[in-house]
């Protein structure tokens, strides 16, 4: 059991730390907008290639940030039909679907990979490579695969207890 309380702080961490890298990329974007605005309208001279760089920092915004969405359990749930069962259904229940996210997460993070491996697009205007922000998502996926896992193995082990 220690092994996997230090796995899941490890994970735990991870996120966070995925997290901050979304932030600061959002803070990123934030300041390239503002000045790209300025740009535009009061000197008629926006930054080139700034809406390609702002498109390509979606991508370090939303996927690194999912894992600790997850891992805070912040994710959306509808709990209007499991709230009417007992806790034994709903914990039974929430582990079939920890295995069903997880299963889609797993193919999601392995499709990912094997895209990103045979990238070779470059950005259309300023011709930057894309498969940086390619590899950005499938660790994005990769470390929230960790995260459902975690929290399932968790879950079994609070269902085997009682």
């Amino acid at each position: 059991m220690h092994m996997f309380t230090k796995f899941s702080r490890i994970v735990d961490d991870v996120s966070r730390w995925l997290c901050y890298l979304g932030a600061f990329a959002l803070f990123l974007m934030t300041v390239l907008t503002t000045v790209d605005v300025i740009g535009r309208y009061f000197f008629r001279s926006p930054i080139p290639g700034g809406t390609e760089i702002t498109e390509a920092m979606m991508v370090v915004i939303a996927f690194p940030a999912l894992a600790w969405c997850a891992a805070k359990r912040k994710h959306v749930e509808v709990d209007i039909l499991m709230s009417r069962f007992s806790k034994k259904v709903q914990a039974i229940a929430g582990i079939i679907t920890m295995f069903a996210v997880l299963a889609t997460y797993i193919i999601v993070t392995w499709r990912s990979f094997v895209y990103s491996t045979n990238v070779t697009t470059v950005a259309s205007l300023l011709r930057f490579p894309l498969y940086p922000f390619f590899w950005v998502l499938t660790a994005g996926f990769a470390v929230l695969c960790l995260v459902v896992l975690t929290q399932l193995i968790e879950s079994i082990l609070k269902a085997v207890k009682g």
